[in-house]
């Protein structure tokens, strides 16, 4: 089946065969937006009769106010929680519409593996676990926020996932029941001291911003993932495939390209904060303005050997430009023959609404963008394939982490 799908990716020149079919795939929905009153009842009467099957073996605890208002649980199994969603698509609720919340943000989802010679236990219970550390990473690499050591939010869709990656994988919480909620989409909350907020509104204007984004250079996410994605990078650098000049755009305090100096001739950096001119010293070429104002093909010519580049680099910086489509397309102009473009990037990660009026809405937009310039895709990949968690060739959501390779 795997080899089926990559050779459709392959020999189609439609964006959309990279991705889930709009069935498939997931919505995702700003953290301010609700539901009206009627689909919350609706979704949530969905929620209470698939739970019932389960609730009649003993899949899991029962909260005090489980009831078809508040469909409270303490904890459920990979197993448990695949036959509930199964039981939600045959009365027509996808995974997405549906999250695990703890109300109070006090307490949450912990992500667990049964204790080795535990005698298995139904229903669920935390003590009954120990610590799940790769399953903790992935929810973290899809953007959902730890508060206490524990999520406080997390949609079914990526528990899913989980369950389908981890089949012996649970999820519990500790003290505070749990609630199945109908939501409008994924929704990715912020938190700062317990409380869900959402990200700090735009300004009028998105231009300079120059001591937010100094304030901001240096911050780490997806750590995990960026490790495998480097890791690839790497890869790619010993087979030659990166060729010799290699461009960092928007490289941050923590290159994704730190590992090529042994195999590329020159990797130059470009990031408008001051700091990243203590790169020097590593051996980089570094180029200290606005990605988005920047010359690039100029100040490549002034700073390298090479006046084209054959491969640019773009580490989640598409949401941080004010025109996303220029910035390729200024990337794209400078590279040589064969060269490449990578591009990590998840649609509304970070704080793009500080640096951006009109930042990519979806990864589908970015693959039809180069396609429409020209470039032939080589490869789209999701966090989860990059880590190896996921079969490569298949089919990603239009709003996960995607890598995306291309090339003139």
């Amino acid at each position: 089946m795997e080899s089926k799908i990559s050779q459709e990716l392959l020999s189609s020149p439609r964006p959309e065969a990279f991705f889930l079919s709009v069935g498939e795939d997931f919505i995702k929905a700003s953290t301010t937006l609700k539901l009206s009153e009627s689909e919350q009842q609706r979704i949530n009467q969905a929620v209470w009769e698939a739970l019932q099957p389960l609730a009649e073996k003993g899949e899991f605890f029962k909260g005090q106010l489980y009831s078809p208002q508040y469909c409270e649980i303490y904890g459920m199994s990979a197993a448990a929680l695949v036959e509930f969603a199964d039981h939600l698509k045959t009365i027509g609720i996808m995974p997405w519409q549906v999250a695990v919340e703890e109300p109070f943000i006090d307490d949450g989802l912990g992500i667990y593996l049964p204790k080795i010679g535990k005698r298995k236990k139904r229903p669920i219970n935390f003590l009954d676990g120990k610590s799940f550390p790769k399953g903790i990473d992935f929810l973290k690499d899809q953007g959902y926020q730890q508060v206490y050591g524990v999520f406080p939010h997390v949609n079914l869709y990526h528990l899913l996932q989980l369950a389908h990656q981890e089949p012996r994988f649970f999820f519990a919480s500790s003290s505070q029941a749990l609630r199945f909620k109908p939501v409008p989409g994924i929704q990715l909350f912020d938190y700062d001291y317990g409380q869900a907020a959402d990200l700090t509104p735009k300004p009028k204007t998105s231009a300079p911003l120059t001591g937010e984004w100094d304030s901001r250079w240096g911050e780490k996410y997806n750590e995990s993932f960026k490790v495998h994605f480097s890791q690839m990078l790497e890869k790619m650098g010993q087979e030659g495939l990166l060729g010799d000049t290699v461009i960092d755009l928007g490289c941050g305090n923590f290159p994704v390209s730190y590992s090529l100096l042994p195999f590329c001739s020159e990797v130059v950096l470009v990031d408008k904060a001051q700091q990243v001119g203590q790169l020097k010293s590593s051996g980089f070429k570094v180029i200290v303005d606005d990605f988005d104002r920047l010359n690039l093909t100029q100040s490549l010519a002034e700073t390298a050997t090479s006046p084209t580049a054959s491969c640019v680099i773009l580490s989640d910086i598409l949401n941080y430009s004010q025109d996303w489509q220029a910035l390729l397309k200024k990337a794209i102009t400078c590279l040589g023959p064969k060269g490449r473009i990578i591009i990590c990037n998840r649609p509304g990660q970070g704080f793009s609404r500080l640096f951006s009026d009109d930042p990519p809405k979806n990864n589908l937009e970015i693959v039809s963008f180069l396609q429409q310039q020209g470039l032939t895709i080589d490869s789209v990949q999701d966090s989860a394939q990059v880590c190896g968690d996921r079969e490569k060739g298949k089919p990603i959501s239009r709003y996960s982490q995607m890598v995306l390779v291309a090339q003139t």
